[in-house]
């Protein structure tokens, strides 16, 4: 999502991500945030994500 400051980009996403637990469909998040370079690098993204998803589905982890 992308909007001005306090608009509720946050809160949606979070929303979004707990309805997801509940219904057992959540396997990865990550947030994401403008101004800080170090939670914008794709070069973390991707391990964070490879690393969500062989905790949520350990048969997957010698692939990954």
């Amino acid at each position: 999502l992308y909007g001005s400051a306090e608009v509720g980009k946050s809160s949606v996403v979070q929303t979004i991500a707990e309805c997801s637990v509940q219904e057992g469909n959540l396997t990865v998040t990550s947030f994401l945030w403008r101004e800080d370079l170090a939670r914008n690098d794709i070069r973390r993204l991707i391990p964070t994500i490879a690393f969500q998803i062989a905790n949520a589905i350990p048969k997957l982890r010698p692939a990954i």
